[in-house]
């Protein structure tokens, strides 16, 4: 690494996407090049570095451009396999994978990384809330079907009560019943975040 791009790390204010982002795209041919033969330390700081600048493209709602980047930080991670440094990169590489992919919608990737990182930091709150962001979206995705079933219910009722099929005590017994079917299918995940938020607030 130079002394030019050695200073404006140092200038850099990491706490600023667009300041990350900037010092990375104006050196990206160094980021994109790096010398394979540096040490594990040296890599160790281009990792980071990138790290920083898929967080920074996150908060930009760059998503794509993020998850692109990911494959090329990939490299790296695997380089430091075994080494000192491992661990602490690997971690930070999961969380980046974990909100990426959530950010991309696929929810069930997401889940593998953060899955992992509840066990490697059980105590981490920001790990548990992405963790368990994932597993709503896992709960309504189980749970919809309902709420379309309910949809089907509702109109097929409508049809059978327009061609006099059964009498209007039925009609109204079968919309309530489909009514509900839609909110659990829909609505029940939300329901039951808002119980659960509810509930730890008063406790």
């Amino acid at each position: 690494m130079n002394n030019k791009l050695h200073n404006e790390i140092l200038d850099v204010d990491w706490n600023d996407s667009e300041s990350v982002i900037d010092m990375y795209e104006r050196n990206l041919i160094y980021f994109r090049n790096y010398d394979e033969k540096e040490d594990l330390e040296a890599i160790e700081e281009i990792a980071d570095i990138k790290l920083s600048y898929i967080l920074a493209l996150d908060n930009k709602k760059h998503y794509t451009k993020a998850g692109e980047n990911l494959k090329e930080l990939d490299i790296l991670v695997k380089r430091l396999k075994g080494s000192e440094f491992y661990s602490k990169i690997n971690e930070k590489y999961m969380f980046a994978n974990g909100v990426i992919s959530q950010r991309l919608e696929k929810f069930e990737e997401s889940q593998s990384y953060f899955s992992q990182l509840v066990l490697i930091d059980p105590d981490n709150d920001l790990y548990r809330k992405w963790y368990d962001s994932n597993k709503e979206w896992s709960i309504y995705n189980q749970i919809k079907f309902v709420g379309y079933l309910g949809v089907a219910l509702f109109v097929l009722n409508i049809i059978g009560s327009n061609l006099e099929y059964y009498s209007h005590n039925l009609f109204l017994k079968l919309e309530v019943f489909a009514l509900l079917l839609i909110i659990i299918g829909f609505y029940g995940v939300g329901i039951r975040s808002f119980i659960k938020k509810k509930w730890k607030n008063e406790l």
